[in-house]
């Protein structure tokens, strides 16, 4: 059974909040048929701080003043280096603990509130990924932001979930990034198809989007579906554009499998598309009216 470990930064929850949250990370697991004990879950602790610039942080959540702004853009405009101020960086001592416990064994899975528990620690997140990617056994990351999304049951096999912003590179990093999941999967056939249906997926969204400066996110997921004998690569897009037909690319670069668009949540868009794992058979296609 695929070992899961989860990780929080204390800093980033509030203690009223801890439970939620850990509740919230072993439902993720369980979306996915492993377990999580509440003993598997670990903290990082915050980093230390001034208490003055904690007071002052208190101050403004409390009475709605703007202390730590008002100082920042002071200490910015005179070029005064506020860290000794504010606490330095956060420590990943922790998560590279849990890390290392998934590689020594048979591999497995961190889950995280959300990705943003990866910012604001002494690396950079983009680092720690490349570092996380590269070990073998895999470590994968498991995100319990969008656990209500996850696809569940006995019969499925989580190969991997990333994030691509809209940037002139966008189509790169998630080839790169599927590529290299797919690889790690032992799905290396499939490395083509993916990757021309990743390409079109992030490109048909994000083309003209890094020219008009939109903000919005892509979380790429991919997993197989022991049952369905395919390959199931999802597009998950901040935007709420479900009404509007999949981009006729993306439908060629899916077929023959099945591909569906759907509301993800309250305001995204979820386009799901079904790749044919070899020796599988073609079921009914799904229908979807390209533009």
């Amino acid at each position: 059974m695929t070992r899961m470990i989860g990780y929080f930064r204390e800093a980033l929850v509030h203690p009223d909040d801890v439970l939620v949250v850990e509740h919230q990370l072993q439902r993720a697991a369980s979306a996915v048929g492993a377990p999580l004990l509440q003993e598997e879950i670990k903290r990082e602790p915050a980093p230390t701080r001034n208490p003055l610039w904690s007071l002052m942080e208190t101050l403004d959540r409390r009475h709605d003043t703007m202390l730590v702004r008002t100082v920042t853009d002071l200490a910015a405009r005179d070029r005064v280096d506020l860290r000794p101020l504010m606490g330095g960086p956060a420590s990943y001592r922790v998560l590279w603990a849990a890390v290392e416990q998934l590689h020594s064994g048979e591999g497995g899975y961190i889950v995280v509130p959300s990705m943003t528990h990866f910012e604001g620690l002494v690396v950079s997140r983009p680092v720690l990924m490349r570092q996380i990617a590269d070990l073998h056994p895999a470590v994968g990351i498991l995100d319990a932001s969008n656990a209500d999304h996850l696809a569940v049951g006995a019969n499925t096999v989580v190969i991997g979930e990333f994030q691509v912003p809209p940037v002139p590179l966008a189509e790169d990093i998630a080839s790169t990034n599927a590529r290299a999941r797919i690889g790690r999967a032992g799905l290396a056939d499939l490395a083509p198809a993916v990757d021309l249906l990743v390409r079109k997926l992030v490109g048909t969204v994000t083309e003209k989007d890094h020219f008009s400066g939109q903000g919005h996110l892509l979380t790429i997921r991919i997993h197989r579906d022991l049952a369905a004998s395919t390959l199931v690569v999802t597009c998950l897009d901040t935007r709420d554009f479900a009404e509007v037909p999949p981009h006729r690319a993306v439908v060629e670069a899916c077929a023959p499998g099945r591909i569906a668009r759907t509301r993800w949540g309250t305001s995204g868009t979820a386009t799901r598309c079904e790749l044919l794992l070899p020796g599988a058979q073609q079921s009914e296609p799904l229908s979807a009216t390209a533009r």
